[in-house]
């Protein structure tokens, strides 16, 4: 595991200095991608309890749901569109950035 953690670390360093207006927003579509992978099943795990002393209330709950979804609905499409090399729009990235910053601000979210 230590062993990977350089060459992600490269890896990251080396993408995000894509050459092309086009290949910033794609740079940027997958870096949302990564980090809602990591969020969501961390997501889950607090609905379900599975994190001792953390109990999200209903309210906690519904945002969490909700924001989840709303970043799930805007990141599909614009993986797809990335991968085919469709051109993405700065408009629908800020959309996506919004929408998982909006996730994470459930975590902190108090009732």
């Amino acid at each position: 595991m230590k062993k990977l953690l350089p060459v992600s670390a490269l890896a990251l360093t080396l993408s995000a200095c894509a050459p092309t207006p086009q290949g910033k927003l794609r740079q940027a579509v997958l870096d949302l991608t990564t980090t809602y992978n990591t969020t969501a099943p961390l997501a889950l795990q607090a609905l379900q309890g599975k994190f001792p002393g953390i109990t999200p209330s209903e309210t906690q709950a519904e945002a969490i749901r909700k924001a989840s979804a709303t970043t799930l609905t805007l990141l599909q499409p614009l993986v797809t569109q990335a991968e085919q090399n469709t051109p993405l729009t700065t408009a629908d990235v800020a959309a996506l950035a919004a929408a998982e910053a909006a996730l994470m601000a459930t975590f902190e979210q108090k009732d």
